[in-house]
């Protein structure tokens, strides 16, 4: 059902007719209710006959009343000015899991609805968070009655993305393009540092835009007014899922959609560290409003270009490892690049780190990319987060991220980047 009959009381527990078929529901209680009243008046001979009377069918009506809002209308909770106090279904659990987000999730509320202009933006090398999460946030922000824009960074959205609901209304704009005094509010979503809003420029903030900043990688300083960093989310799609919940905001195709692929793709298809109970909670929430789920993964998955699949054969082949094994690099140079046509979304969409951690032995394993002259990408990965935290080396390096899972842009050539790769592990890690 895309549209509910019955929307979650803003004050208390419980619903308010939304559509013409809650409306009809409505009346029709009110009248037989009202009908029964008067006829079993007739029929008493004194009010407390008449009440008595009246008890067990006017139990029996209201019962019905909330089952067809329960089954047609939004999932109840208590809810107190927007803000959900304590989900009721099934499939939710009974709170807020982050005491973080459930104590800020009515500050963030607060600045949304004083906001007119609202901008948001995917970081550069958009994967599925960032982008699901921000057409996730435009829709749930217009359904509010916000002017919501969203720009695509300093990178194109990757083709593979293009099916995402709302993924074309976003405006292919870097943040070096857009005049920030012409919004009232930013959200950065699964920007792990300022410079993961634009790498194109120092980017600063005006007095008067109010800056929110949403996201799960643990190495973010928090660099808003308002920050939500919460890395025991395995994605910043489900701490939306979770705001979403408090906010009152109804759960549409659309909005579920990019929550579920934003959830699905960072969490590894539900495998890496982080994935929880209440991931797929909020997973088994959002299928049942996206049936097709599997159509949405798929398109998703079976988009990869010739030239793309061309990339990661030369990636693979260039595998070394270093350190008695413990770590292994994939380094591609600029001009092999050049050479053979490969774009920065055909690296960016090979995953080449991702699969090479699929060899258990190797404690740490990097794919290393000279995308432009002299700036080299680095993604990190491991199979053991606990003895070798990926983000520390990241961040030794100038980058940043999760345990299992990094990142850095070095300003270096690929030689020169590789060196100090091999030097910062064994610093590090005192190997």
């Amino acid at each position: 059902m895309n549209k509910p009959w019955f929307k979650a009381k803003s004050y208390g527990w419980g619903w308010y007719p939304a559509s013409w078929e809650g409306w009809l529901v409505m009346v029709l209680y009110i009248a037989v209710v009202v009908s029964l009243l008067v006829v079993m008046g007739a029929a008493s001979h004194s009010v407390g006959d008449t009440l008595i009377t009246f008890a067990l069918p006017f139990i029996g009506l209201t019962s019905l009343l909330i089952s067809i809002s329960y089954f047609t209308g939004e999932m109840p909770g208590w809810r107190w000015g927007g803000v959900q106090i304590r989900a009721s279904n099934g499939l939710m659990s009974d709170a807020i899991s982050s005491m973080e987000v459930n104590e800020k999730a009515p500050l963030i509320f607060e600045e949304i609805k004083k906001a007119q202009n609202i901008l948001l933006h995917c970081h550069p090398s958009p994967d599925p968070d960032s982008v699901g999460s921000v057409l996730a946030l435009k829709f749930a922000l217009e359904q509010l009655g916000k002017k919501v824009t969203a720009i695509s960074g300093d990178s194109s959205i990757p083709q593979a993305f293009m099916h995402f609901p709302g993924a074309s209304t976003i405006e292919q704009k870097s943040f070096n393009e857009v005049t920030p005094t012409d919004y009232d509010l930013f959200i950065a979503l699964d920007s792990g540092s300022i410079e993961m809003v634009s790498r194109k420029i120092k980017v600063e903030f005006p007095e008067t835009l109010k800056v929110i900043v949403i996201d799960h990688h643990r190495t973010n300083p928090g660099y808003g007014s308002i920050n939500i960093v919460d890395p025991s989310y395995p994605a910043t799609a489900q701490i939306l899922f979770d705001l979403f919940g408090a906010w009152g905001i109804t759960l549409t195709p659309e909005i579920a959609s990019n929550l579920f692929i934003g959830t699905y793709t960072d969490t590894g298809g539900f495998k890496f560290e982080g994935t929880k109970p209440e991931t797929f909670r909020a997973a088994a929430e959002l299928v049942r409003v996206v049936p097709d789920f599997p159509g949405l993964i798929a398109r998703m998955e079976n988009s990869t270009t010739p030239s793309e699949l061309a990339f990661q054969g030369w990636a693979l082949s260039a595998i070394e490892t270093f350190l008695d094994e413990k770590l292994a690099l994939s380094a591609v140079s600029f001009e092999m690049l050049k050479k053979h046509h490969i774009t920065a979304e055909d690296v960016n969409g090979s995953m080449i780190s991702t699969i090479m951690r699929r060899v258990g032995t190797w404690g740490i394993v990097g794919g290393m990319a000279e995308k432009e002259k002299g700036i080299t990408k680095v993604s990190f990965r491991t199979n053991d987060a606990n003895t070798y935290d990926v983000s520390k080396l990241a961040v030794a390096l100038g980058g940043g991220g999760h345990k299992a899972a990094a990142g850095v842009n070095m300003n270096m050539s690929l030689e020169e980047a590789k060196a100090l790769v091999v030097q910062k592990v064994k610093e590090v890690y005192n190997l």
